[in-house]
Order: structure tokens, then C-alpha cells, then sequence
């Protein structure tokens, strides 16, 4: 049944281009644009040219998605082969109300982290907000930190640490009942990530 509809929109085409040429110098151009892309729009499909199965689409589509995330993983060990991520967060059940957050290290201001109600509350969950994903030599580095609570003085502490190896994991961890000659905030690391 393909066949003989080509076989019609074939001779259609032709009996329009034989007819524009009785036609004067501008319509004979005309009228032959006209048949070109009308041709070019009726193609007949076959079934060679089908979608393939249902089930090679999903293995094309995991393929992909695969292929994305090793590109990803590789963009960033290239643009970032000496990975810090610096989170912050609260004790386990804590009761603490943290209004906002500055953090510099080594003298530069990360941007300021301000805590609605809801991110206030995934903190209180044991959540952990990301302050900062950058390069960060191997070294000796100084964190100078200020937290503003609700209905309590303002906390800054300065905390200097040695970063050894190139990937890391650091966690600023707000304290509500510290231990004795125990400061409000410590540092967590967590060494070997990728």
C-alpha cells in the first residue's frame, strides 16, 4: 500500500512540473518551489526506517544517563582535583535556633547563609547545608566562623585545621551542649571522597 501511494505522489510531482512549464518565466519558478517542497514533505515512511523497540530505547536512555554522570565526574575532577565541600549543621536533637551564618576561610567571606523556617528545621532534622564547594590547597587553613542565634549572643570562633590529602569533606557542627573545655563549634572531616 506504500508503494503505490509514492507511486501517485511521484506522478503528482511530475504532472505539476510538465504543467509549469506552460506557464510564463515567474510562475514556471514559482509553481516549480512549490512542487519541490511539496515532494520533500510527502517522503512515504518505511519500516526499516521505524523506531526501535520500546526496550532498546530504555537501554539507549540508561546508556546516556550513564554516560552523563562520568562526564560530570570527570568535569569536575578536572576543574576541581583539590575538592572541599564545607557544610554546616547542628547537633543531633538539637534545640538551637540559627538565624544566619558567615564563614571566611583564610580571610575570604563565603557568602552569607541565611535560615528560613524550613531550612531551619531540616537543620534540626540532621540536615546539612553546603556552604562551600571549591578548591582548597593541602596546608594549614584558619576558619573564622559567626553564627547569630535567636535569643542568644552572637558565637565567632576561629578554627585553624590541616587539610592532608587533595579530596575532603569538612562539617562546621554547631554544638548546643558542649563538654567541658569543649568550644560551640567543632570540625568534623571526612577524608577520601571522589
Amino acid at each position: 500500500m506504500i508503494q503505490p501511494l509514492k507511486s501517485r505522489l511521484s506522478h503528482w510531482f511530475l504532472s505539476i512540473v510538465r504543467s509549469s512549464l506552460a506557464f510564463s518565466s515567474l510562475q514556471r519558478h514559482g509553481a516549480l518551489v512549490v512542487a519541490l517542497a511539496l515532494h520533500a514533505t510527502c517522503n512515504p515512511v518505511f519500516a526499516d526506517d521505524a523506531l526501535p523497540s520500546p526496550s532498546n530505547l530504555e537501554d539507549a536512555k540508561s546508556d546516556v544517563l550513564q554516560l552523563d554522570r562520568d562526564l560530570a565526574h570527570l568535569k569536575q575532577r578536572m576543574l576541581l582535583p583539590e575538592r572541599t565541600v564545607l557544610l554546616f549543621g547542628l547537633t543531633p536533637r538539637s534545640q538551637l535556633s540559627v538565624q544566619s551564618v558567615q564563614i571566611s576561610i583564610d580571610g575570604k567571606a563565603l557568602p552569607i547563609r541565611q535560615y528560613d523556617q524550613s531550612s531551619l528545621a531540616a537543620l534540626l532534622k540532621g540536615g546539612m547545608d553546603t556552604v562551600m564547594d571549591a578548591n582548597l590547597k593541602t596546608g594549614i587553613h584558619m576558619i573564622d566562623i559567626e553564627v547569630v542565634q535567636t535569643n542568644r549572643p552572637k558565637l565567632t570562633q576561629r578554627i585553624e585545621f590541616t587539610k592532608t590529602i587533595s579530596k575532603d569533606i569538612l562539617a562546621v557542627q554547631l554544638l548546643e551542649h558542649p563538654g567541658v573545655g569543649e568550644r560551640p563549634l567543632r570540625l568534623v572531616e571526612w577524608s577520601q571522597h571522589d
